[in-house]
């Protein structure tokens, strides 16, 4: 019982928290500011579950290119939103959306793909936009209509871009998918708790 028991507890532990640049949690949702990022960085470590963004630079905010929250931005032409490179990351771990509120001055992109297990690559699956303009919000999906689950968004432009408030999965949608390593763990600890409450039934007749 005591193994049945270890089991579950182990499958059904929730990953570890990021180390890196903080976020503030909004339900299953975690918004990156940048303001504690050092100016100049170029990719960092956030997030509930294991994400990476690189690909632009930490900026301070000008008129150009507003701030929407604080005084920095990320910006560059295309910024990688990811989960952590490791094989068992794109295995375990996905977040429901990737959003941000974009500045620019051409239209701003947002590519998705998810971890193919059988071909052991990420696929293109959904594509979105959004025009040139100030803080538009872009963004692959909504607590009312979840398209995937991502573990990476690519937000590219023909021309330099800003963004803010960078939002990694949604409110109301827990991140993340069990491994098939963990589906198979909690399938033999149901199997074998199965198996314990008959014979139990068996000795009581």
């Amino acid at each position: 019982m005591r193994i049945i028991v270890a089991s579950l507890m182990l499958a059904l532990a929730a990953p570890a928290a990021a180390v890196g640049v903080p976020h503030v949690s909004n339900g299953a949702q975690s918004i990156v500011g940048f303001d504690n990022v050092p100016l100049g960085t170029t990719g960092f470590q956030t997030g509930e579950i294991p994400t990476y963004v690189s690909g632009g630079v930490v900026v301070a905010g000008t008129p150009a290119n507003p701030a929407k929250s604080g005084m920095q931005v990320f910006g560059g032409t295309s910024i990688l939103v990811t989960v952590g490179p490791a094989l068992n990351d794109l295995n375990d771990y996905c977040w429901p959306d990737f959003g941000a509120f974009v500045t620019g001055t051409a239209e701003i992109f947002l590519e998705l793909s998810e971890y193919d297990p059988d071909l052991q690559v990420e696929v293109l699956v959904r594509t979105t936009s959004v025009g040139a303009g100030e803080h538009m919000y872009l963004s692959g999906g909504s607590n009312d209509m979840v398209y995937g689950l991502y573990t990476s968004g690519r937000f590219f432009s023909a021309e330099s871009f800003t963004m803010d408030a960078l939002a990694l999965g949604l409110p109301n949608i827990a991140p993340g998918i069990p491994e098939p390593a963990t589906w198979a763990l909690l399938i033999t600890g149901f199997g074998l708790t199965g198996t314990a409450l008959r014979r139990r039934r068996g000795v009581a007749a």
